[in-house]
């Protein structure tokens, strides 16, 4: 079972819902949509790709084959910039 850890530590600010991150060693500026920065708080801890999707299932009102497929592109999305890693 794939897990996913935080790589990083940001420096965060909250900007309305989103989240905007600086990554320190890089200088790396990102800015999170509110889902995304959800995700990245549920990553304080390592999580399963399947319990980061049911709380997302949970939390808001999307269908189970979307949220599986843009929570793979958004994981996908931050290991390509070095935010998150996963582990088998």
């Amino acid at each position: 079972m794939t897990t996913y850890r935080r790589t990083s530590e940001l420096l965060e600010a909250e900007v309305g819902d989103e989240l905007v991150g600086l990554e320190p060693r890089l200088g790396h500026c990102f800015g999170l949509n509110s889902v995304a920065a959800d995700v990245w708080r549920q990553l304080e801890q390592p999580q399963t790709f399947a319990a980061l999707r049911d709380y997302l299932l949970t939390n808001y009102e999307v269908e189970s084959e979307q949220c599986a497929h843009e929570l793979r592109e958004l994981l996908d999305e931050m290991a390509a910039k070095g935010l998150v890693a996963a582990e088998a």
